[in-house]
């Protein structure tokens, strides 16, 4: 394992699970877009899988961007993480951004600390993390609601240590945790 201190921002899909579970009730217009006709078997569980392509493209636009950024998904979710705090920032909000501009609505949590990875994994299945900052970056992204990214005050007072041109206004981060 490879032990290091670095950012992890995690990302969650907003109304994924309503949509899968069939809780929400959507008319003709939203299925247009996605070329999904809302009569027949499971419209919902396609549009859901429409969504999760549109995600994966996103995240896969993100991580040619951002080379020194590894990404994983996990089905409506996604882990970004680096050594380099200031690539996860900047990485997080292509993501938010290109997100939006494809009609999803995502919130996040970010964290600064502990991460351990694999040196060497078969890629084939994904990649996966551990670490304090990988739970807490998880834990943030559930304490708020709408599309904003939440971390804690350390993680916000380290993005600023090492980046002192940023200031709050740019970084749109909201301090969830104390």
């Amino acid at each position: 394992m490879r032990s290091f201190q670095g950012a992890v921002l995690f990302v969650d899909m907003l109304g994924f699970s309503a949509l899968t579970r069939g809780k929400l009730k959507l008319t003709e217009s939203e299925y247009a877009p996605w070329k999904i006709k809302p009569e027949g078997n499971f419209p919902h569980q396609l549009l859901a899988a429409q969504i999760l392509l549109a995600f994966r493209k996103v995240l896969m636009r993100t991580g040619r961007r951002f080379k020194s950024v590894k990404l994983a998904q996990l089905s409506d979710c996604a882990f970004l993480w680096s050594e380099d705090l200031g690539a996860v920032t900047d990485a997080g909000r292509f993501l938010m951004h290109e997100a939006i501009g494809t009609g999803l609505l995502c919130r996040g949590g970010l964290a600064y600390g502990d991460i351990h990875e694999p040196n060497k994994i078969d890629r084939s299945i994904g990649a996966f993390i551990v670490g304090d900052a990988v739970t807490r970056a998880a834990t943030y992204e559930t304490l708020g609601k709408g599309m904003r990214v939440f971390t804690d005050a350390d993680t916000a007072a380290e993005i600023l240590l090492k980046r002192p041109s940023e200031d709050r206004k740019s970084t749109r981060l909201n301090s969830s945790h104390n």
